[in-house]
């Protein structure tokens, strides 16, 4: 009895040093930028941009050209197609 919990208590301490390793690698590899996560937006669909400091965008989904044109009713705030936003982060992500 005692050598089966033996060798259950060492395939549980392996597979959670494997989960360690592996979570770390992650977390590293996301703080050096090599995978960064970003949204993918509809490319029929229509969003208000909304450009902040550093690069970043805010993007709310509307329901219609329409809708978005009258919500863009500030000079930053813009309207964009999603397959243009989509386009935009590939671009940005290749110059990074």
């Amino acid at each position: 009895m005692s050598t089966l919990l033996f060798r259950l208590e060492r395939r549980a301490r392996f597979l959670m040093g494997g989960v360690a390793c592996l979570t770390l690698l992650a977390l590293v590899l996301f703080n050096s930028h090599l995978i960064e996560s970003q949204p993918s937006y509809d490319a029929y669909g229509w969003y208000t941009v909304n450009p902040m400091r550093q690069g970043m965008l805010i993007a709310r989904r509307m329901d219609s050209e329409s809708a978005c044109r009258a919500s863009a009713v500030a000079q930053a705030i813009s309207c964009m197609q999603g397959k243009s936003l989509n386009a935009e982060l590939i671009a940005t992500a290749k110059t990074h």
